[in-house]
């Protein structure tokens, strides 16, 4: 939580992941929900209002755009979240190309001076699963 505050955290159906997301701050006895520690953009929303009657989903968006969505064949977080950058940023006007690999030294640095991160926010903790929630999880899918 403390990672988020007062970010902006753009979302494909905000409240989809809000509801999985909120459920586990309440799970470890947390009552503070993510949408008022910061700002939620719902890009599934901003697409429904800028062209209505169309598809939204982020394959449909990644056809739109012109963003090469070849990588992505199953669904995985990392990926989709790069992905919905890209997308947030056509959809916006924003800049043109996010994750450029191009090593042109003036570009970078116009690139860098623009995304202002605040040293003093908290890494983001990463709590791996014990032995016992990998028994129930491989379990899980054994009985599929």
């Amino acid at each position: 939580m403390e990672y988020i505050e007062g970010a902006t955290l753009v979302i494909h159906n905000a409240p989809f992941d809000l509801g999985f997301l909120n459920n586990e701050l309440k799970i470890i006895g947390l009552k503070q929900r993510i949408e008022d520690n910061c700002e939620i953009i719902d890009s599934l929303e901003l697409s429904k209002q800028q062209r209505p009657g169309m598809m939204h989903n982020l394959d449909a968006l990644c056809r739109r755009f012109e963003i090469d969505s070849s990588a992505r064949t199953v669904h995985g977080a990392l990926l989709d979240a790069q992905i919905l950058a890209q997308v947030y940023l056509a959809m916006t006007g924003g800049q043109s190309v996010l994750f450029n690999e191009n090593n042109d030294k003036t570009q970078q640095e116009s690139q860098n001076s623009a995304i202002q991160v605040d040293s003093n926010r908290a890494e983001i903790k990463i709590v791996l699963a014990d032995s016992a929630e990998l028994k129930l999880h491989n379990n899980y899918f054994e009985k599929q």
